[in-house]
């Protein structure tokens, strides 16, 4: 599916109306009824949800209540060794100091961060995470959209966005404010699906991070790059941490399997999905492939706020 988007609506990263869709889809981890729609800028290569939602509707389609039992344990488990290992990766890239991390989830980063030596601070716009977070860290939490907190300019020694900016339906104004809170030589670290994987390309609709209606934006590399650039800040690395997101394959194997939901049983989808050579194939090419440097399924990259701040779009 490759045709013009007659309403010319401008791409959010550079302003082109060379719209092109480029693909729809469903919600398929939660159901939620729609079919939506992206489109892809011919200039800039920059992929979003249009009609673009308003932050209440996406908001709505975040709030999902979180099944119990053995699965959310082992969520749980997973989810602490990853943010570990991005306190550490904290760590490495800025002296310890006050952090603030934007969609702060249960806080369980901002938990192994101050584990580490840091002060830190929240923002969620969950209330049910927001008081989870707040009782984990004793308090700091804050509850609402960052722009509207108005908390101090320059307070800041870090601020990170763990798969937040995808969320995100104003990018610009997010931006804008962190490198306002920043302090002058602060540390600003960005993760997103990096739509511009192989991964992606191979499963499209049915692509496991794609995650329509929760995600509005899917940056590559190199719109992630263009977009933080855009506001001031100097791109300090980039990374492609892959190991600790190992279900996109399978997972979404699986929804190609499943379809648009003709109710086959996990156990016959399991089957399915082990017995299949092409599984096999991608997924060892896509194993020797990050192993080798080239795309991963996560983008990651370190921006510092300038001393002297020039160009903020």
């Amino acid at each position: 599916m490759t045709e013009q988007n007659d309403d010319r609506r401008e791409c959010a990263l550079c302003r082109s109306r060379e719209l092109r869709r480029v693909l729809e889809g469903t919600d398929r981890r939660f159901g939620a009824p729609g079919v939506f729609q992206v489109v892809r800028c011919d200039d800039c290569g920059l992929m979003f949800q249009d009609p673009m939602p308003a932050r209440e509707e996406v908001e709505g389609f975040c709030e999902v209540p979180r099944a119990g039992g053995k699965s959310s344990r082992l969520f749980d488990a997973h989810a602490g060794i990853v943010n570990a290992s991005r306190a550490r990766f904290l760590c490495a890239h800025a002296p310890a100091g006050r952090v603030l991390d934007v969609g702060c989830g249960n806080g369980d980063f901002l938990a192994q961060a101050k584990k580490r030596g840091w002060d830190v601070t929240g923002v969620e716009l969950s209330a049910l995470a927001c008081e989870e977070a707040a009782a984990r860290l004793g308090g700091n939490v804050y509850r609402g959209d960052l722009a509207e907190l108005e908390l101090p300019a320059g307070s800041f020694d870090a601020a990170t966005l763990w798969h937040v900016l995808e969320h995100i339906t104003t990018p610009h104004e997010l931006l804008e404010e962190l490198n306002r809170v920043l302090k002058p030589g602060g540390a600003l670290i960005v993760e997103v699906p990096d739509c511009g994987n192989p991964v992606f390309r191979a499963f499209r609709q049915h692509y496991f991070h794609l995650d329509l209606p929760r995600h509005v934006f899917f940056y590559d590399r190199a719109t992630l790059r263009a977009m933080i650039e855009g506001h001031g800040f100097a791109v300090d690395s980039e990374d492609a941490p892959s190991w600790y997101y190992p279900e996109g394959i399978a997972k979404s194997m699986g929804y190609l399997l499943e379809g648009e939901g003709n109710g086959k049983t996990r156990w016959r989808k399991a089957l399915s999905l082990m017995a299949c050579p092409f599984f096999l194939l991608v997924t060892c090419g896509y194993l020797a492939a990050t192993r080798l440097g080239a795309h991963a399924e996560v983008a990651r990259i370190v921006a510092i706020k300038p001393s002297e701040n020039h160009g903020i779009r």
